[in-house]
């Protein structure tokens, strides 16, 4: 069953056993694909999804490679415009699904954990803490470091991150959604 993402559909997230079969997927397959991640520092996971627009009839690939083993890419229907955030490796890659093409691409600071969204921020939390975005036009807004993050929750207010040794860090996001 597909995930409704936004007015896009996302299909079931395959594991793909090499870069070839990956590549065939995204790029070889006759329908439209991108690949993501080939600046990554080792090709150690292959994952591909098909993104359709049930009301267009529209759909494209992407490929999706990851330097590690830890799990899977993480993809978050971007508040208030027509895109997918991608979290994976050390990064979160920002599609426009309507041109598929990659329109953002932001470095975290180590190793990607998970997104979390409202319809104020997206926050692409890592090992070492979270980037901070506010929506739509994506504008960095907060890092915030902490040693291992071990939780983070997300409110309409503010972001709570707690490290492996039960710090707790708060970063409060009135005033920064806030425009000048």
């Amino acid at each position: 069953m597909p995930v409704i993402c936004g007015l896009y559909e996302i299909g079931i997230i395959n594991r793909f056993r090499d870069y070839d079969d990956l590549d065939t997927y995204a790029t070889k397959s006759g329908v439209e694909g991108l690949l993501i991640g080939e600046d990554a520092s080792d090709f150690m996971a292959f994952f591909g999804c098909e993104i359709r627009n049930p009301f267009e009839g529209s759909c494209f690939r992407m490929g999706m490679i990851l330097d590690n083993n830890r799990g899977e890419p993480v993809l978050c229907s971007v508040h208030g415009n027509a895109s997918i955030a991608i979290g994976m490796n050390s990064a979160v890659v920002v599609v426009d699904v309507a041109s598929r093409r990659v329109v953002q691409s932001i470095r975290l600071d180590s190793i990607f954990h998970h997104l979390l969204c409202n319809q104020k921020v997206l926050v692409a939390v890592h090992e070492l803490g979270a980037r901070i975005l506010k929506l739509p036009n994506l504008e960095e807004i907060a890092d915030t470091f902490c040693e291992i993050v071990a939780d983070a929750v997300l409110s309409d207010s503010e972001l709570v991150l707690t490290s492996a040794d039960e710090e707790v860090i708060r970063v409060d996001l009135v005033p920064r959604l806030v425009n000048p």
